[in-house]
């Protein structure tokens, strides 16, 4: 039956330098079973990044919060990162950039083409469709 729910789930991402977040939808924590702890992957000669589940804590991953169906949000704060992806696909500083992403079930992780990412005015950044 969760295997059903995971297809229909779209998990997407998005970055705001302005802000200097990167906010997981909450799509993706659902698309991976809800994880612990995630962590990115990147290949930057292909313009993807990935986030993948992981089962404990390592130096590189990132605790995914309880959730919480009244507020719940998953920003992480990385000036290193964001410089790295805005020089990399060389977005526009005021805007926030969405993406949606694709399951591989067995690497336990989201690709998102940073290349098909959707560009978003500042206002409509917070707006999370997962």
């Amino acid at each position: 039956m969760q295997e059903n729910n995971a297809e229909k789930i779209v998990p997407g991402i998005s970055f705001s330098k302005k802000q200097g977040m990167i906010m997981i939808f909450r799509s993706t924590i659902q698309a991976l079973s809800e994880p612990d702890y995630i962590r990115f992957l990147m290949n930057m000669e292909k313009g993807c990044l990935a986030v993948q589940a992981c089962d404990k804590k390592t130096l590189d991953c990132f605790r995914v919060p309880a959730y919480d169906s009244k507020d719940w949000t998953f920003r992480i704060y990385s000036d290193m990162m964001q410089r790295m992806l805005w020089t990399r696909c060389g977005w526009e500083d005021e805007y926030t950039y969405r993406v949606s992403g694709v399951l591989h079930p067995e690497y336990s992780l989201v690709e998102f083409d940073l290349n098909a990412a959707e560009r978003v005015a500042e206002s409509q950044s917070a707006v999370d469709d997962g």
